[in-house]
């Protein structure tokens, strides 16, 4: 084997996802693509670092220092981060369709493809595996972010009744000359409890929002 085999396969494999692409009707240019455009294709060169996340990727080119982020549902799946982003690269070198449509197909091709071979080839198993957990791993990380919000608005809502029912109380027995209440290190653990649950919160958004990936 010579050293271009490897990314001679990826090529093969990337044309093999363009016309399963076009048989199921996903490609929404619904024409060829010639192999002159498939080989200009570099998401494979290691020229390219990819940051992945949850809810998306970056792609960085350390060559001419360029990167380009785009949301994408399976963001933590390697596989279909690189099929669609040869499909953006197709779309752009041939001057064909929307990137983002043109990267879509593609994956939607891809995964058909290993919902058809998955139970009968390891690899394609593995690879299937990768991208469930792709899929679901969002979900859990919004329904985090959402029951982290419930638990800090339950909290914030809790400290100020607490705060509020000892100010009443403090000025209904300071009338009656009577002893005076305090708050006491439950309500300052109580606070402490709730900055702790708001950081958790802001740094999801964070992620969520300013995509730091």
């Amino acid at each position: 084997d010579t050293a271009d085999s490897p990314l001679a396969t990826i090529h093969d494999s990337i044309k093999v996802v363009s016309y399963f692409a076009m048989d199921l009707g996903t490609n929404k240019v619904n024409t060829e693509f010639s192999d002159e455009e498939i080989d200009g294709i570099d998401s494979f060169s290691i020229e390219n670092i990819y940051r992945l996340n949850y809810f998306g990727y970056c792609r960085f080119n350390y060559m001419n220092n360029i990167e380009s982020c785009d949301t994408f549902s399976s963001g933590l799946d390697l596989a279909s981060v690189l099929v669609r982003d040869a499909g953006v690269r197709l779309s752009m070198i041939s001057k064909q369709g929307n990137p983002s449509d043109i990267g879509n197909s593609l994956v939607s091709a891809y995964h058909a493809l290993l919902e058809h071979i998955g139970t009968r080839n390891e690899t394609a198993y593995n690879a299937l595996i990768l991208k469930y957990t792709g899929e679901t791993l969002p979900y859990l990380v919004s329904i985090s972010i959402a029951a982290s919000t419930i638990c800090l608005i339950v909290m914030v809502v809790l400290t100020c009744a607490e705060y509020i029912y000892v100010i009443k109380l403090n000025n209904m027995v300071l009338s009656q000359e009577l002893a005076v209440a305090d708050l006491g290190s439950g309500f300052i653990i109580h606070l402490a409890a709730t900055f702790v649950q708001g950081t958790i919160c802001l740094g999801l958004l964070l992620m969520l929002y300013f995509r730091p990936w």
